[in-house]
């Protein structure tokens, strides 16, 4: 899909949509037969065990997120009532205005403006007129794994933001950022909708790709920012600490090395490894060292075999299966797309 027909696309009125212009509905979940129609409209699980939905909650709640990025058009001419997530929502103004109350502040948002709240934040949104055009990017927990926060700079929010829905009890962040000036923005997030709609068989990778590097780009452009500060944990701040000591010893990091220095036994380190990460220890070193092998191939001219060694691969033929396992390309591909990439959003600018 290209931009003239991804702007056609989003414009056009959906069924849905028209129902609700015609019968002047004011909120979401008003009536039964609503409820209804809504359902076989948007991707929602366990709809055949129940005759309606009971109320829009439940319905936000069983919205199938899973390691994909789902990208939907939020529904015009009606209320959205107070509800939050269990995944992170990243709203797009392409067009209008919207208005939102998120964790009781109202928030105006014009076009180029972005929110990204995370999974307890409650918001609603006022009611939507035919030009005001707003894009949700759902992203769940399955698609945070360590391989797509390897993309990520660790010493922007984002980093900390993402930590916070992954492991906190309470998740209630949020930001605003304008980027109405920043073009380079407006065309990642187009070209990541385009290649969502387009449903080709590599697009998942390639979204993610550029969503990493929308996020990127936006908190390096953050300046008005409204944001309810949490508490990390103190498991978190472990972890932290952990993923920072390993990034520094990529070559020679053991289990053993790692638990002396942070004063554990290692069978203890271990599990409480494993609790705190929901993963083991080898695949969180594997998943730093990919970090570091990214960030190289995307910002040097290092040969991939310098970058086996650096990052702790001895042998580059592993490093290829071990890249190729996790991304589904090669580094070398890897590269080249993202030279690419870049490429087209340099001739946006």
């Amino acid at each position: 899909m290209d931009k003239e027909k991804l702007k056609s696309y989003l414009y056009e009125i959906s069924d849905f949509e028209l129902l609700i212009k015609k019968s002047n509905y004011d909120t979401l979940f008003f009536d039964k037969t609503l409820k209804k129609q809504l359902a076989s409209y948007l991707p929602v699980t366990q709809l055949s065990d129940i005759e309606f939905i009971p109320d829009f909650q439940w319905f936000i709640n069983h919205i199938a997120v899973t390691e994909n990025i789902i990208f939907a058009k939020h529904m015009r001419f009606i209320e959205t009532p107070f509800h939050n997530h269990n995944f992170i929502e990243l709203s797009y103004v392409y067009s209008g205005k919207i208005t939102q109350i998120v964790n009781g502040q109202t928030i105006f948002l014009k076009q180029g403006c972005f929110l990204i709240t995370n999974s307890k934040v409650k918001h609603s949104i006022y009611k939507t007129e035919e030009e005001d055009i707003l894009i949700n990017c759902l992203i769940g927990k399955d698609v945070l794994n360590y391989n797509f926060l390897s993309l990520l700079n660790k010493n922007q929010p984002i980093y900390n933001f993402f930590l916070s829905f992954l492991y906190d009890d309470n998740p209630n962040q949020f930001f605003v950022f304008d980027a109405a000036n920043h073009s380079d923005i407006k065309d990642l997030f187009e070209l990541m909708l385009c290649e969502y709609y387009s449903n080709t068989p590599s697009n998942n990778q390639i979204i993610k790709c550029y969503l990493a590097a929308l996020l990127i780009k936006l908190f390096s452009i953050q300046k008005n920012q409204y944001t309810n500060h949490y508490a990390i944990s103190s498991n978190t701040l472990d972890s932290l600490s952990v993923l920072n000591y390993i990034s520094s010893h990529l070559k020679t990091v053991t289990l053993k090395d790692t638990a002396h220095y942070f004063g554990y036994n290692a069978d203890y380190f271990c599990r409480i490894f494993k609790d705190t990460h929901n993963h083991k220890f080898t695949e969180v070193v594997k998943a730093c060292r990919l970090e570091k092998a990214v960030c190289l191939l995307s910002s040097t001219n290092i040969t991939i075999k310098d970058i086996a060694s650096i990052v702790g691969y001895t042998n580059t033929s592993f490093f290829y299966k071990v890249f190729y396992d996790c991304f589904g390309v090669t580094p070398a591909t890897f590269r080249k797309t993202l030279s690419i990439c870049k490429f087209e959003t340099d001739t946006y600018l």
